[in-house]
């Protein structure tokens, strides 16, 4: 059995920069063109939107393509560990974005689906998704892929960038219902995805005033908040220095 060192005192922390930030915001306020201001990000494109505008992209059209470019990257890091780099140098791209993450889970029904029939409980499933499963047992599937195509993309890249769209929904708060601004996933999958993520973001405009803005604050009636201290509850113009200082 391998001995555990157990720590006798406070360990420093290791990063100070998110590894994985969530931002979402209604279509078209400008969260694909953010992406391309980013040095050194690859845009993992979904829905086309980055084809406007000069960028370091790739097209995802179902999660084979991403398990490919995953491949690629994984390739790529093996030459650069042979040539002798070392840490973050042996990834080929500091950032990696999704975008959107909506459009991925979509992708992943189909491949959930797939598999599921693949196996032996799903052998004799005629469905045309796991969705239909009854007592929405097909959710758990899709969160399953989905969940497996993030952990991929994040071992692939220092940073990962997921980037949604927001819907709205209501709460049930002492017998009230709150309208409350959610990430556009499905079920458990916003809140599995905001747990696993460092910051999430909204990112909004604001009518007469120039530039796009994003918030961090933690709200009742909205999803956000940061466990980065120096982005916990704040708001400003978007700015890629003030989200990554190293």
């Amino acid at each position: 059995m391998a001995t555990v060192k157990l720590p006798e005192a406070p360990v420093k922390a290791s990063r100070i920069s998110p590894k994985i930030a969530v931002f979402y915001g209604l279509p078209k306020v400008g969260k694909t063109e953010v992406l391309t201001q980013l040095p050194g990000c690859l845009i993992l494109d979904t829905e086309g939107g980055s084809e406007m505008y000069d960028s370091m992209r790739l097209p995802i059209t179902c999660t084979a393509d991403l398990i490919d470019v995953c491949n690629a990257i994984i390739a790529e890091g093996q030459k650069r560990h042979d040539a002798g780099k070392r840490g973050d140098d042996l990834f080929p791209y500091k950032y990696i974005a999704i975008d959107t993450l909506d459009k991925l889970e979509e992708f992943a029904e189909v491949s959930a689906t797939v598999k599921y029939k693949n196996t032996t409980i799903g052998k004799n499933y005629t469905g045309k998704s796991v969705l239909e499963l009854p007592n929405g047992g097909g959710y758990y599937y899709v969160r399953n892929e989905l969940m497996d195509l993030i952990n991929k993309v994040s071992e692939v890249c220092p940073r990962l960038i997921l980037i949604t769209h927001v819907k709205e929904k209501l709460l049930d708060k002492g017998g009230e219902q709150v309208k409350v601004n959610d990430i556009s996933l499905t079920g458990k999958m916003g809140s599995i995805v905001c747990a696993k993520a460092d910051v999430i973001g909204y990112l909004y405009r604001i009518a007469g005033q120039p530039g796009l803005k994003v918030s961090f604050e933690t709200l009742e009636s909205t999803v956000m908040g940061a466990r980065v201290k120096y982005l916990a509850g704040q708001k400003f113009d978007f700015d890629w220095n003030k989200i990554y200082v190293d």
